[in-house]
């Protein structure tokens, strides 16, 4: 994946949309994404824990080739594994309860456990204006082993 980072907070309006809007304007005139390439979000703390402005976040787009990157982008490969996954649409603001649920309640169930806390976003577009609002759509993935 090319990615680039941000890291003053996941507010999506207040940088994280500008970020993804700055990767897709890199990386769509060199053909390396179209219209139907997902993005991809990496979390990188735990705003439970750390100042959720200082939250760090990279927003990525999967790419076919390792293009030659530079000017703030870089290339970053997402571990593989056994993944569990959770469908979202809803207020951004209520995704925290999913990340709570999963952790508490599924992942026990499931037998399964998170591995390294390492999970990522999966939007079902490119265009970063898709990524806000209350009609926040987008895939969880943690990754997770047996117990």
């Amino acid at each position: 994946m090319i990615y680039t980072r941000h890291f003053q907070g996941y507010d999506h309006e207040g940088g994280i949309n500008a970020a993804f809007e700055r990767l897709w304007h890199w990386a769509q005139p060199r053909g390396l994404i179209g219209a139907s390439t997902v993005a991809i979000g990496i979390g990188l703390d735990n705003p439970w824990i750390t100042d959720p402005r200082r939250c760090r976040f990279l927003c990525c787009y999967p790419v076919d080739s390792n293009p030659e990157v530079g000017e703030g982008i870089g290339l970053r490969t997402i571990p593989g594994g056994l993944y569990a996954l959770a469908d979202y649409h809803g207020p951004r603001d209520a995704l925290s309860l999913v990340y709570q649920r999963m952790y508490q309640t599924l992942l026990p169930r499931a037998g399964v456990q998170a591995v390294d806390d390492f999970d990522y976003l999966e939007y079902p577009s490119a265009p970063p204006s898709s990524f806000g609002g209350e009609n926040y759509t987008c895939r969880l993935a943690l990754r997770v082993r047996s117990l």
